[in-house]
C-alpha cells in the first residue's frame, strides 16, 4: 500500500527507445541494443522501478536509478 505523498507513474517505451505512452515532461530514448534511459522530472533519486517486458520477446536484467533519469537493460529471450 502506498503512504500519503507516494504516487505511482507508468509508462510505455518502444523497442527503439521511443516513449509510446509517458507522464507528461519525461522522455526516453535508447543508449544501445537492450539499453533504455528515461528521464523524467521527480528530482530525487528516493524511488523504485518496475519493468514488465511485453510480447514475450524479452527479460528484464536491471536497472540504475538518478534523481532525473532511469536506466535499465532488457535482454531477448531464447527463441524470442
Amino acid at each position: 500500500m502506498l503512504d500519503s505523498g507516494q504516487v505511482v507513474f507508468w509508462g510505455q517505451v518502444a523497442g527503439d527507445g521511443t516513449g509510446t505512452i509517458l507522464p507528461s515532461g519525461w522522455s526516453s530514448s535508447a543508449l544501445g541494443t537492450g539499453e533504455y534511459r528515461v528521464t523524467h522530472n521527480l528530482a530525487t533519486a528516493s524511488y523504485a522501478v518496475m519493468i514488465m517486458p511485453i510480447g514475450g520477446a524479452d527479460a528484464y536484467l536491471s536497472s540504475a536509478v538518478g534523481s532525473n533519469s532511469f536506466d535499465y537493460q532488457t535482454q531477448a529471450l531464447a527463441g524470442g
